[in-house]
């Protein structure tokens, strides 16, 4: 019973790492840049920070870039498996209230460097960049709200700074697929909206490396105190040791109760030994008889292994 919990469950475990992330993280390096102190508790001048937040994650980006090694560098405030979520409140046809999203800021090339394909339109281009920048949406929001029209002619407001109470209008450009977040197995949750935006004092480098990304984690470390020594560095690794590591508690409770499973095979098997072993040394009169009249050594080894065979088949079916 524990082999076959320990197969099922390691069936289970594959199947799980094999689910549709909706990006591929192979390759790339994950960098979590804190700028304003947003970790510490620091505080954004709404006023003077954006503008200065932007142009310091351009150069971090174009610094990174040029690093041996690296393919692409891709800019967003909030990356999948991270550790932290943006939520905001848009408007959208239809709907008689705000709802709430998964907001992302990213820069043009975000959704090359995760591989995250258009199912849909388009992605960002350099000249979205401005007042009137479009959007895209995730498969979940035009399941949600644009299910039976065309979502590339549909536009959403977006909270911004307007006349008619801080919305803007943003069309949408693009579908992708509706990304994992946090973990694997989770729950369909809140639907995604990426815009192109100025990044908050707080954002990740998505770095596409050309080698193993653990080998520049360092360099891309060092450059970005290079280039903003008063920043803060905090995960800096690759996104596949980050999804991996939602993954630990999963591992641990395989490895254990695999492990049970191989003890308890092998005590099995040890006590079946030891019941044939008996049942033969009763038997060694009625052996030797079948040896008398003819009987191989290889016919007498076949017998006793046919009636250990049963035993195994009676065992396995119960």
């Amino acid at each position: 019973m524990l082999v076959g919990c320990a197969g099922l469950l390691l069936r289970s475990a594959t199947n799980l790492i094999n689910e549709d992330k909706g990006f591929e993280a192979g390759g790339v390096l994950l960098t979590s840049v804190d700028v304003a102190g947003v970790t510490q508790g620091g505080m954004i001048d709404a006023a003077t920070d954006p503008a200065r937040h932007r142009a310091l994650a351009d150069r971090l980006r174009e610094s990174v870039s040029m690093l041996p090694g690296v393919n692409h560098v891709a800019l967003t405030s909030a990356a999948p498996f991270g550790g932290m979520e943006m939520v905001s409140s848009i408007r959208v046809p239809g709907a008689s209230e705000t709802i709430d999203v998964r907001s992302f800021a990213v820069s043009p090339d975000y959704f090359s460097v995760m591989k995250i394909p258009l199912l849909r339109g388009r992605g960002f281009a350099d000249e979205d960049i401005g007042d009137a920048s479009p959007v895209v949406v995730d498969e979940a929001f035009r399941q949600r709200w644009f299910s039976d029209v065309d979502p590339l002619t549909a536009t959403i407001d977006l909270p911004g700074e307007s006349a008619d109470g801080g919305y803007r209008p943003a069309r949408v450009v693009g579908v992708v697929p509706t990304l994992k977040h946090a973990a694997l197995d989770e729950a369909p949750g809140l639907a995604s909206v990426y815009r192109l935006d100025d990044m908050p004092g707080f954002f990740f480098l998505t770095t596409l490396a050309a080698q193993e990304p653990a080998s520049i984690a360092d360099s891309v470390r060092a450059r970005v105190l290079q280039i903003a020594p008063d920043a803060s560095v905090g995960i800096n690794r690759p996104l596949e040791d980050a999804i991996a590591a939602t993954l630990a508690g999963r591992r641990a409770l395989l490895e254990a109760i695999g492990l049970f499973a191989t003890l308890t095979l092998a005590l099995a098997g040890l006590g079946l030994y030891a019941v044939l072993s008996v049942a033969v040394r009763r038997r060694i009169p009625e052996l030797g008889v079948r040896m008398a009249l003819g009987a191989s050594s290889r016919r007498i080894v076949r017998l006793v292994m046919a009636q250990g065979g049963v035993l195994i088949l009676v065992g396995l079916g119960v």
